[in-house]
């Protein structure tokens, strides 16, 4: 058995990570990333991020749209294009230009703090769980940082 070191050195040579996260209920969300991508491919990583519900979900891959949908209806929201006036452009790249602009002005993000530490314990218990190959609550995870 491959000890969780070598188990997290294997997924740097695959390039790749899958994620599925489950809510009380039963919605689950799916998120994937992939590092290893041809040099011509528009962005420095492809990612995925699902999200399924019993009245709808939303899509959100590696491009400037969102795909929203419902038992009525399954609509795209385009964004602006990959690049606009040479620079990049799109959902990855504004939420950091946004931030860079709020701490330039001296405004509050929308964002929280609390905000940044959930996805950062997602973060961490998608790693615990690849590396100690068991599922991992997020409250495992901020129980271990509350120390």
């Amino acid at each position: 058995m491959r000890t969780a070191d070598e188990r997290l050195a294997w997924l740097l040579i695959l390039g790749t990570i899958q994620t599925l996260i489950t809510f009380e209920g039963k919605a689950f969300c799916t998120f994937e990333t992939s590092w290893i991508v041809p040099n011509s491919y528009t962005n420095v990583v492809d990612n995925r991020l699902s999200l399924y519900g019993e009245k709808g979900g939303l899509e959100l891959k590696n491009e400037p749209t969102l795909w929203a949908f419902t038992d009525r209806f399954h609509t795209p929201f385009s964004s602006e294009s990959v690049t606009r006036y040479g620079k990049a452009w799109g959902f990855q790249y504004e939420s950091i230009r946004y931030f860079v602009d709020c701490v330039a002005d001296d405004i509050v993000p929308e964002a929280s703090g609390r905000d940044g530490l959930m996805v950062t314990a997602m973060i961490v218990a998608t790693l615990t769980s690849l590396a100690e190959s068991r599922p991992v609550q997020i409250a495992e995870v901020l129980a271990v940082a509350a120390r």
